[in-house]
């Protein structure tokens, strides 16, 4: 029987987790999801999902025996400026983001 999968979202202490996911990556891995083979691009994912909340992004996390797994995030595009009310009318649905590359264990 597998493990049971725990998703909740994202912490700022979940960061060195993150990070360590996708530096586990090959670089062919990392050129999917990220259109670069750079590790520099694992800090900034990680560091993008551990920031502070912000209207219209959310992340969340899959753990599991302790261990991070994966992460989803989606992002509407609306950011709210400081000081603004948000335009009247009807709140529309988030516009779906594309998938990025599915992440895959390297072999060992």
């Amino acid at each position: 029987m597998a493990p049971p999968v725990c998703i909740r979202p994202v912490a700022p202490g979940d960061h060195d987790q993150l990070e360590g996911l996708y530096e586990e990556m090959s670089p062919e891995n990392l050129r999917l999801r990220f259109f670069a083979a750079c590790h520099r691009s694992a800090r900034l994912a990680a560091d993008r999902a551990c920031a502070s909340a912000r209207p219209g992004y959310r992340a969340l996390l899959a753990k599991t025996q302790g261990r991070v797994i994966g992460l989803a995030e989606y992002d509407t595009g609306r950011r709210r400026r400081a000081g603004r009310a948000d335009p009247p009318g009807p709140v529309q649905a988030p516009r779906p983001l594309s998938a990025p590359a599915p992440l895959r264990k390297e072999r060992t």
